[in-house]
């Protein structure tokens, strides 16, 4: 039986020749911070031990940190050079161009927000409201779980086990 793994927000910065362009642990925000140092290395050994084939790995937005198209597929290449299995990716706000590789990558399958999709044994369901982070969480909350009602009724009528992934979840203050 296949497993689903998440990763989220890796903000990963490549250059065409594999370099860094702006490594995790040099930005403002986590210089010296000690789970930052190596993490391209601990996602990559955490992939290699614990990651099969028959597996699925969802990451939940922010592949990349730039916001550049053409750094998205850089980005992309070490993913499927470093992480076994199929990538089931829920576009983030730093992530930009998806609608041009929509269906073309190997083993990759990018679903925007508010869309469902079926693949292996699963129904995919994508929900981020990235227009509304905190303006009305209560509404947030009602849609994000009116989307997960709307995933689960499809993902039974297609028997598959029904995943909601968001890249902004809903709080838990309000949530039903």
């Amino acid at each position: 039986m296949s497993k689903v793994w998440h990763i989220s927000d890796t903000h990963l910065s490549f250059l065409e020749d594999g370099s860094i362009r702006k490594p995790m642990d040099q930005r403002k925000w986590s210089h010296g911070v000690p789970a930052y140092q190596g993490y391209l290395d601990k996602i990559r050994d955490f992939a290699q031990k614990n990651i099969r084939e028959e597996d699925f790995t969802v990451i939940t937005g922010d592949i990349t940190h730039d916001m550049k198209f053409e750094f998205l597929f850089y980005s992309l290449k070490w993913l499927r050079e470093n992480i076994p299995g199929t990538i089931v990716i829920c576009r983030g706000n730093h992530d930009v161009g998806y609608a041009k590789l929509k269906n073309t990558l190997e083993r990759f399958h990018i679903i925007d927000e508010d869309e469902m999709s079926s693949i292996g044994p699963y129904m995919f369901g994508c929900y981020s409201d990235h227009d509304s982070k905190t303006e009305d969480m209560i509404a947030v909350n009602n849609d994000y779980v009116e989307f997960g009602k709307r995933l689960a009724v499809k993902a039974g009528k297609k028997r598959k086990q029904a995943v909601m992934i968001s890249h902004y979840p809903v709080s838990a203050a309000t949530a039903e």
